[in-house]
């Protein structure tokens, strides 16, 4: 057996077992149906308002929502005590570690905003989130081919949804208001002549100069 076919063959095994994963237990929908939600709504609202960033605020909630999803995560995986717990462990700690360090760097500004923005955008976000709540309730078997696809799928769906945000009609755009449409304003400027005008009717009136008077 060649090696590409090896590869092949162990790669297709790990997209069954990761697939397969979402439907070994229906209950765990109520984690990951909120978080699908939260990630189609995001990528499209930044798809179709391409000038707006993430804010150095939602970076800080998005590191909070990362770590809260890997506790979860985590005392699901000290409630059932699943198979390969070290490792179970060692990998949601990881993906923890990561959510904090998040946070650390939201919250003091310590790199350049851009780098921060993309470090904490909605995809890595939900993505590691959605694979830590299946490692952590024992419904994503481990192998170094499912570790393999999880790595390959990560740049595939980042791919995916760089796309969809390329092709999506952007609405940040304002548009300028043409000429005809403009409100004609009242011209408030004192005609030329009024102002000639009072000036002879000042002069005019004969004011004494009492400059030089004393009581």
């Amino acid at each position: 057996m060649a090696w590409y076919e090896v590869l092949a063959s162990g790669i297709w095994e790990g997209i069954i077992e990761i697939f397969s994963a979402f439907f070994r237990d229906y209950s765990i929908w109520w984690y990951l149906f909120p978080m699908f939600t939260l990630w189609f709504i995001l990528e499209i609202y930044f798809g179709q308002h391409k000038q707006e960033q993430l804010g150095w605020n939602t970076a800080l909630a998005n590191g909070f929502s990362l770590v809260w999803m890997n506790i979860e995560a985590m005392r699901m995986l000290f409630a059932y005590s699943p198979d390969y717990f070290l490792l179970r462990f060692t990998f949601i700690f990881m993906i923890m570690s990561y959510g904090v360090w998040l946070i650390y760097i939201s919250f003091v500004h310590k790199f350049d905003g851009r780098l921060t923005f993309h470090l904490a955008a909605p995809t890595p976000i939900y993505y590691l989130s959605i694979v830590s709540v299946l490692w952590g309730h024992g419904l994503l078997n481990i192998g170094w081919w499912v570790l393999l696809d999880i790595v390959i799928g990560f740049w595939i769906v980042f791919g995916l949804v760089m796309l969809l945000r390329r092709y999506l009609p952007d609405k940040s755009d304002v548009v300028a208001p043409s000429q005809d449409s403009a409100v004609d304003t009242p011209n408030f400027d004192v005609p030329s002549d009024s102002k000639e005008d009072n000036e002879d009717e000042s002069d005019s009136l004969n004011i004494p100069d009492l400059s030089d008077f004393k009581l």
